[in-house]
């Protein structure tokens, strides 16, 4: 919110992937007055409710998020070369093209003061996914009242199964996302053929142009 303020930003589109989705969500709750439109890549969450909304445990989750992230040094380990960062990031991300793979490589790392490189965002800031409730974010879905547009990949639970094996069913995934979209005022769900959880690296383009729709429309409709 300060960080619109500071910028002279009365409203905006806000566009969260995965972590961002929820981070974005939770805002757009917060204060729907300052969002005109939200996108959310991939942005929900593994399929499921794994957790409850608890009121008494909601504060020590945050106040256990926040620990988390204060407990981040900045002390990124180094990689031995540019080859080995593609090999890591490519492990990760089987479907992106090698134009861009070189360029995130090539963009997202530095040089390591011990030698190698190392990427420059901190990874470890991934470890607050599991210091808040999914359930507490999709409980404050029914705040949101601006255009939502739900963009996933057809490849997009190849990424959640290597989190937990017992949710690779296909039909159960659908369903999920179908029921998540039912959970907004106004959502629409779109498919992205050809790309798992790193949709915006396996089809840039074809992200591009869902999004761009979608604002587009939006625009036009008001």
């Amino acid at each position: 919110m300060h960080f619109l303020k500071n910028l002279g930003i009365e409203t905006a589109r806000l566009i969260g992937h995965s972590l961002g989705g929820h981070i974005t969500t939770r805002f757009t709750a917060t204060y729907p007055d300052r969002v005109e439109q939200l996108v959310l890549l991939d942005g929900m969450g593994p399929p499921g409710i794994q957790d409850k909304v608890i009121p008494d445990q909601s504060q020590a989750r945050l106040r256990q998020g926040i620990d988390t992230v204060s407990a981040i040094t900045g002390d990124r380990r180094a990689i031995a070369d540019l080859e080995m960062a593609k090999q890591r990031l490519k492990s990760n991300n089987p479907l992106i093209s090698d134009e861009l793979l070189d360029l995130v490589v090539s963009e997202g790392t530095e040089p390591h003061p011990d030698g190698g490189v190392r990427w420059r965002w901190e990874s470890a800031v991934n470890m607050i996914w599991h210091s808040f409730s999914q359930a507490e974010t999709e409980a404050l879905i029914g705040l949101i009242d601006c255009p939502v547009l739900i963009v996933t990949g057809d490849r997009g639970l190849d990424y959640w199964v290597t989190m937990d094996a017992r949710i690779n069913n296909p039909s159960f995934y659908a369903s999920e996302i179908e029921r998540r979209e039912k959970l907004f005022r106004h959502a629409k769900h779109v498919l992205i053929e050809n790309a798992g959880h790193m949709l915006h690296y396996d089809q840039p383009l074809a992200v591009y142009a869902e999004v761009n729709r979608f604002f587009e429309s939006e625009v036009a409709a008001t």
